[in-house]
């Protein structure tokens, strides 16, 4: 099966082979009209045209039989390019929709950590203190909520449960 530049370039061979054909039945036909001949050479150069006249529905016959492979080419081509558009959107939507509920399941982790550091604050606060183990999970539970994008405002009750005396 040709490629479609080997397609192409047979197509264009072909299409000079006929062109040059066609100048060469212009040519017979304008000497057969301007010339004087007997009816041997008459007879002789109906059978040559007659001869090549066969050749170049052969070579024709080629020609329709490339362009049709070259057709049946582009049209599983196009099959195959509609096929991977349809399998890249496929991609995309679903990548669009993971990275919607990534985006979703980020938010409510950061308001869940949000919300821990909060009532783990709350705690420490109702008790006056807290103990080294408190303040290693609420260090750890602070450092992911900041680097998950949570704002600057829980820096502040950290600042605050630091300022407890521990025990």
């Amino acid at each position: 099966m040709p490629t479609d530049k080997q397609a192409v370039v047979l197509v264009l061979f072909l299409i000079i082979e006929v062109d040059k054909v066609v100048q060469f039945f212009k040519q017979k036909l304008t000497a057969y009209h301007g010339a004087k001949s007997e009816d041997e050479d008459f007879h002789k150069e109906v059978k040559n045209l007659e001869a090549e006249s066969k050749a170049n529905a052969d070579a024709l016959a080629m020609i329709d039989a490339a362009l049709a492979n070259i057709n049946s080419e582009l049209k599983d081509i196009k099959r195959d390019v509609k096929v991977l558009k349809d399998g890249h959107q496929s991609t995309l939507d679903y990548r669009k929709n993971r990275e919607e509920k990534d985006g979703m399941r980020d938010r409510m982790s950061l308001g869940m950590a949000r919300s821990m550091l909060i009532q783990n604050y709350e705690k420490c606060l109702s008790k006056g203190t807290y103990t080294v183990d408190e303040q290693e999970v609420y260090h750890e539970l602070y450092e992911a909520y900041i680097a998950a994008g949570g704002n600057g405002v829980i820096k502040n009750i950290m600042d605050k449960i630091i300022e407890l005396p521990d025990h």
